[in-house]
């Protein structure tokens, strides 16, 4: 999905998050006993399902710490950050990268005459 434009009204500041489904499926495995036998045994594992962008809104007194996101390769993503919500005790990957997020927060709080 390309960027979105973070908007900021007041002191709220709105952008879209990235939030990745998972799944919980079970597999049986055949295990041998102590008898010799072969025993099946269900075991779980998770799946990364479908990637869903949604619309979010907080205030901007909210955002207490904004970071780079690693990807499952260790490798750092420039195109998206993380950003801590101390309000609802969450953290949500943006879809902006660090550098758009914190010109923001900045700009508004100098408004705010911060």
């Amino acid at each position: 999905m390309k960027k979105t434009k973070i908007y900021i009204e007041n002191d709220y500041i709105s952008f879209t998050i990235v939030h990745v489904t998972i799944k919980k499926k079970t597999k049986n495995t055949a295990i041998v006993n102590e008898n010799g036998e072969k025993v099946m045994i269900p075991v779980e594992y998770e799946v990364k399902g479908k990637t869903l962008y949604l619309n979010y809104s907080c205030r901007i007194d909210a955002i207490s710490a904004i970071s780079s996101h690693i990807n499952d390769r260790n490798q750092v993503v420039k195109s998206k950050c993380i950003i801590f919500d101390r309000y609802s005790g969450r953290d949500y990957l943006v879809n902006n990268s660090v550098d758009e997020v914190k010109s923001a927060v900045i700009k508004q709080n100098k408004k705010m005459g911060y």
